[in-house]
């Protein structure tokens, strides 16, 4: 099937972020190529925007080879000496035959996990930054569902986050090492990486031939900047300053009711606006400003360094006169306390968000963002 360059990057962009990179050719020719360009040897890397789009759907790609209905095995998507660990359970996967044994064994055809029904990732939020060697490193989100037996339901059994490292070969970008570290309340088992900074710069493309007034730099740097905003809400290291610096200085946060009448549903704040009946921006803030956003997000959502809660999904870019607007899906997913064998994770909060962004010296920025829930329950917290 052929997308659209749109489609592509839209999709794209979910897993993209999930991992940090860097484009830099590993060979003199392309080192003479980027000196060319002005890009100084140990500086942070641009990485074009045909880099990202083919590092996400390498991402994109990954869940198509391991889940039910894949023909292939998911071993070609890393490179020769490849690292991998929290995949198997079990040891790393340090050598080409370690990858394929445990790829095609999810494939097998009566065995496999992928021809019975099993698991399914569900991946999103990446964020991708170019590294002065060449490399790219990326941070994803991942949520894991599954289907015990036929007719059954599905069921919330895993989430985390992978840490990746991306290189550049002669077939593609490849997998050089990819680590997933499993969402857990409390201290993890392992130390987890603090998730990479939104880009900071972009090559410009060449101008678009669509009428859309936003350049592929732009798109990408927006969707990084929300695709941040979890790691930021959920691990949350200083107080809410990463999250409050996404926003403008009188940056607002709103948050609606759901229109399902009656009381409003345990989990969201104090302060939500009642339902309007049309998805809006133009909503009374509960925070105004980034001391207010700081001392919201910090005060109202659990937060820890291997929480993995907020799930963003179907974001949409759309240029506006003044800048751009967004919107997306978002799901709020509690992690089951000390993991208790035979709970489930369970989804809280349920709802959208509506975004207005503005490009400032700094970069794109937000100004505006509501959240409207469609449901929620205890236990559960408004999302950011």
């Amino acid at each position: 099937m052929r997308y659209s360059k749109l489609v592509y990057f839209f999709a794209g962009a979910v897993v993209a972020l999930v991992s940090s990179a860097a484009t830099h050719s590993l060979d003199a020719n392309a080192a003479a190529v980027q000196q060319q360009k002005g890009i100084k040897k140990g500086t942070h890397v641009n990485l074009s925007p045909e880099d990202y789009l083919e590092i996400v759907q390498l991402i994109n790609e990954y869940p198509r080879d391991v889940d039910p209905g894949s023909v292939r095995d998911a071993s070609w998507m890393f490179m020769n000496g490849a690292h991998s660990t929290g995949m198997t359970g079990g040891a790393p996967m340090t050598t080409p035959q370690d990858h394929k044994h445990f790829y095609s064994s999810l494939i097998a055809e009566k065995t496999g996990q992928a021809r019975k029904g099993g698991n399914r990732h569900f991946n999103t939020s990446p964020i991708i930054i170019g590294l002065p060697d060449g490399t790219a490193r990326g941070s994803s989100y991942m949520m894991g569902v599954s289907i015990k037996e036929k007719g059954g339901k599905p069921t919330i059994d895993l989430m985390g986050k992978y840490e990746d490292i991306y290189v550049k070969t002669p077939d593609g970008w490849r997998f050089q090492k990819r680590t997933f570290y499993e969402g857990k309340w409390g201290e993890p088992n392992v130390p987890v990486p603090q998730a990479v900074p939104a880009v900071h710069a972009l090559r410009e493309a060449a101008p678009s031939s669509t009428k859309r007034t936003l350049s592929d730099r732009d798109l990408i740097e927006i969707q990084q900047l929300v695709s941040g905003l979890p790691y930021e809400v959920d691990m949350n290291a200083d107080n809410g300053a990463a999250y409050a610096s996404a926003f403008m200085p009188n940056g607002t946060f709103a948050c609606v009711l759901p229109d399902s009448g009656g009381a409003a549903p345990s989990g969201l704040p104090a302060g939500c606006a009642p339902y309007s009946g049309k998805f809006t921006t133009q909503v009374r803030p509960l925070a105004k400003g980034r001391d207010a956003l700081a001392r919201m997000v910090t005060a109202e959502d659990p937060h820890g360094p291997a929480y993995v809660r907020h799930f963003v999904f179907n974001h949409v870019i759309e240029p506006t006169r003044g800048g751009a607007t967004g919107k997306a899906y978002v799901a709020i997913v509690d992690i089951t306390p000390r993991q208790k064998p035979g709970f489930e994770h369970s989804i809280s909060v349920i709802g959208r968000y509506d975004d207005e962004y503005v490009k400032t010296a700094q970069g794109w920025r937000i100004s505006k963002r509501v959240f409207t829930a469609v449901a929620g329950r205890a236990p559960a917290a408004a999302s950011k």
